[in-house]
Formats: C-alpha cells, sequence, structure tokens
C-alpha cells in the first residue's frame, strides 16, 4: 500500500498545480483594482491563506501580523499532529485510532520490517545511517527527480508563452492538463508498484517518460502541439517519481533512526535539486531551451543508472539472503524490494 499512500498525498500538490495557473490568470485579470498590479493581486489573494488582514507590500505591521499567524496555525498544527501509533507513545487531541487499530497498525510494520519499536536517540545512531551508500543513491535519485519538477513548476508557464508562443493567459491555463495527467500517471504507478511489488520499474518508467516528454518539448521543431503534448509526457514522469522514489527507499529502509537519516537525505537532496531546477531555463536560451531541457535529461539518465546499480545488487543479496549467506538490514528474514 505504500506507494498508492505515497501517491495519494504528493497528488494533493499536483492538483494544486494544476489549478495553480488558472487561478493566477484569474487574478491576473484584477489589473488595476485599488491601484495593484495583477500580478500583486496574485500575492495578495493567497496571502489571505495565512492573513487575518490584506497584506499590503509596503506595510510592515501587515507583514509581522502574517508572519504571527503562520505561526500560530503551525503551533495549532503541532498540536494536533498525530504521533507514531505505537502503544507506549502515541498522542492525540482527537479521536482517530482505537487502541485496536494501533495495535494493528505496529503489527503490520512489524510483520513487514520488524521496527516498531522506537529505539533510544542517540546523535551516533542517527548518524550511522551515513554509512550505507544506498541512502546516497536514494538522495540522488530525489534530487534528480526534484531538479525537474521544480523546473517545470518554475518554467512551464514560461516556455509555453516564449518557446510555443501561446500568449500569457493561455499559456497560464495550458499548465493544468499536463498536471492532470501527472495525477494519473501517478496513481497508477503507485497501484502497479503495489500489485506487482516492483519499485525500480516504477522509478525507471517515470524517467523514460520525462525523457521521452523533454527530448519532444526540444526538438520537435516548427509542431506546436507535439512540443506541448512533450509537456503531459515531462511534467507526468517527472512528477510522478517524487513518491516513486520516496516508496522505493521506503521499502528498502530498515531501522526508525536510519529512516529518519536518510528522510532528511532526501529532503536536502531534494532541496539541492529545486535550487538546479530554478536556474536551467535561461531567458538567452529561448524558444529552444535546448541547455535546459539537456540538463533536466541528464538527470533522468542518472536515475535510470542508479535503478539499474541498485537492481543488480538487490538481487544479488537477495540470493545470498536466500542461501543464507547473508543477513539484510540486520534482519534474517528481510528482503529488498527491486
Amino acid at each position: 500500500e505504500v506507494g498508492k499512500r505515497y501517491s495519494i498525498f504528493y497528488l494533493i500538490g499536483s492538483v494544486a498545480s494544476a489549478f495553480g495557473g488558472i487561478l493566477a490568470f484569474g487574478l491576473m485579470q484584477m489589473e488595476g483594482i485599488s491601484g495593484y498590479g495583477g500580478w500583486r493581486w496574485i500575492f495578495i489573494i493567497e496571502g489571505c491563506v495565512c492573513s487575518k488582514h490584506r497584506p499590503c507590500l509596503d506595510n510592515d505591521s501587515d507583514a509581522d501580523t502574517t508572519k504571527q499567524l503562520t505561526c500560530l496555525v503551525a503551533f495549532l498544527g503541532y498540536l494536533f499532529l498525530v504521533s507514531f501509533p505505537d502503544n507506549k507513545n502515541f498522542r492525540s487531541l482527537i479521536p482517530f485510532l482505537s487502541l485496536e487499530e494501533r495495535q494493528l497498525i505496529c503489527a503490520r510494520v512489524n510483520q513487514d520490517r520488524s521496527d516498531a519499536d522506537l529505539e533510544k536517540f542517540t546523535f551516533t545512531r542517527w548518524l550511522s545511517g551515513a554509512k550505507d551508500w544506498k541512502i546516497w543513491i536514494y538522495g540522488l535519485c530525489f534530487g534528480c527527480a526534484t531538479t525537474v519538477s521544480y523546473a517545470l513548476a518554475y518554467f512551464l508557464p514560461i516556455i509555453l508563452n516564449s518557446g510555443l508562443g501561446f500568449d500569457t493567459g493561455t499559456a497560464q491555463c495550458l499548465i493544468a492538463p499536463p498536471y492532470a495527467f501527472a495525477a494519473i500517471i501517478m496513481i497508477l504507478t503507485g497501484w502497479f508498484g503495489d500489485k506487482y511489488k516492483q519499485r525500480g520499474a516504477c522509478v525507471a518508467f517515470n524517467a523514460m517518460l520525462c525523457i521521452i516528454g523533454l527530448a519532444v518539448m526540444g526538438w520537435a521543431y516548427g509542431d506546436i502541439r507535439a512540443r506541448y503534448f512533450g509537456a503531459f509526457f515531462a511534467t507526468a514522469g517527472a512528477n510522478a517519481n517524487v513518491p516513486s522514489v520516496l516508496t522505493y527507499q521506503a521499502n528498502n529502509i530498515r531501522g526508525q533512526w536510519k529512516r529518519a537519516f536518510c528522510s532528511a537525505t532526501l529532503v536536502g537532496l531534494g532541496a539541492l535539486g529545486g535550487i538546479v531546477g530554478s536556474t536551467v531555463f535561461r531567458s538567452q536560451d529561448t524558444p529552444t531551451y535546448v541547455p535546459g531541457l539537456s540538463v533536466a535529461m541528464g538527470s533522468q539518465v542518472v536515475i535510470l543508472i542508479s535503478v539499474a546499480i541498485l537492481t543488480v545488487v538487490f538481487k544479488a543479496n537477495n540470493k545470498k539472503a536466500e542461501r543464507g549467506e547473508k543477513i539484510l538490514e540486520d534482519l534474517p528474514s528481510f528482503r529488498y524490494t527491486v
């Protein structure tokens, strides 16, 4: 179920991206109201989520109010955040899970990887996860996936406008269909991976889908419809790989503090991928954006090579474990999910 769970969780962001462009186009029509430009109204309206006052871009006191309310929402979120459902430390301010349900969850976790019981934290134990080279490969894959997902989130409207010739309003609206398609691919790959117990195959499929889409976007000269179609594949492959890579590492890491280190590594390298993605599509490369597309395609090739290496290693280690020659992740019954 891990693949579908991650996919549904990330699906929320994909849906938000799908309708974000349409919302931005609508808010741009408020150009001139109260003396503000359309782009300012985008920040004002969306900023209302965390502010009880209408934000004024030139008023520091309103900015302080926004920050204070944001902190208040974060504090309330902490109070209502549900902790891990072990029998000793479960905490929830609202009725969520019964004792029997929490025990069932812990039993399922232990059946899968035998690490539901919380180990005492020590910095050395947490940092020991850095010795596992596979964690860095997962992080590399995640960073490469976010490189393209962030790049498309930032620049797809610009590419549609400057590269494909659509006007600004149309370009903002046309980003919705590729993200809707990405949501479908996300759910399908999550379902396939769970049903057939395949993780690397899903990651590789998404990477190849992204490469195909980027190639069509960049080199289908003279055919705007084909280049726009390529945006569907590129957006779907990049965004679907975010939950796929998360699922890949989740099924092949054992030990709560090792998992914590792996999560921190993925978040850090994922943010680094976002930095790279925000810089590769330069205005001087319009209308083809070949350098940016080349970097994006190269990141997906790195994912394919990484998956190939992990697949060979996982299969070899699983065979050794079956023969009793090796214990994987300090648990005799543990097997890697290829």
